[in-house]
């Protein structure tokens, strides 16, 4: 579901360069940026549809140890619900702010901040980008703490092929200004996760693993 929705929509995509390095583009004018380029999805979706069903916990509450790929994915499926549910509700307030935000020069090095949606300290986003970030903390947090060579490529073609729907672009200049995510453990996952996002959407949250891993894979009562 969350998929069929996000590949509908014309997406921005960071450009990668060799190394992993991604090349930061001159600031976008209001004009410019309303006809963003729609991007080749088919890595993005593979690399999700690997994580979904080999990465991810399968044995959730509710489910029995032996149950079948459609119950032990329920929580896979619900999280793509609701992220989707986040992205259309603010979707149509995003673009009504975004069709009435002042025209920039196309040199102007000045972009757009997105709204704080005081995601410090909640889990219940009220922006698109706030959205986006909840479904990048949660398949972080329920990443392998040690993944396997099959499982840590799945995790970095994910985190690398995602598509910012930012306006701050802040995942964005996340993978500009830091590289793709080595994926190497879950630690280390969310601490890229949380130095780019204090960063880059002015966040104040202490990047402890044990708080961050309570946060954002215990706090919802999967273990």
């Amino acid at each position: 579901m969350l998929m069929s929705f996000l590949q509908s929509q014309p997406l921005m995509r960071p450009q990668v360069a060799e190394g992993g390095a991604t090349n930061s583009g001159t600031s976008l004018s209001r004009d410019s940026a309303a006809e963003p380029s729609v991007t080749n999805w088919s890595s993005f979706t593979s690399a999700f549809s690997v994580f979904a069903q080999k990465i991810l916990p399968t044995n959730l509450p509710g489910s029995a140890p032996d149950s079948g790929p459609a119950e032990s994915h329920t929580f896979v499926n619900s999280l793509q619900r609701q992220a989707a549910e986040n992205i259309k509700r603010f979707q149509r307030q995003g673009l009504r702010d975004f069709a009435s935000a002042p025209v920039r020069a196309e040199e102007s090095p000045e972009v757009e901040v997105e709204p704080n949606d005081y995601n410090n300290c909640t889990n219940q986003p009220n922006t698109v980008c706030g959205a986006q970030w909840l479904l990048l903390w949660t398949t972080a947090a329920y990443a392998p703490e040690q993944p396997t060579d099959e499982e840590r490529k799945a995790l970095r073609t994910f985190f690398t092929e995602f598509q910012d729907q930012c306006r701050d672009r802040s995942y964005a200049k996340t993978l500009e200004t830091f590289g793709a995510p080595e994926c190497s453990s879950r630690r280390q996952l969310m601490m890229w996760l949380c130095v780019g996002q204090n960063k880059f959407r002015n966040f104040t949250v202490p990047c402890r693993y044990q708080s961050l891993l309570d946060r954002w894979r215990h706090r919802d009562g999967y273990l």
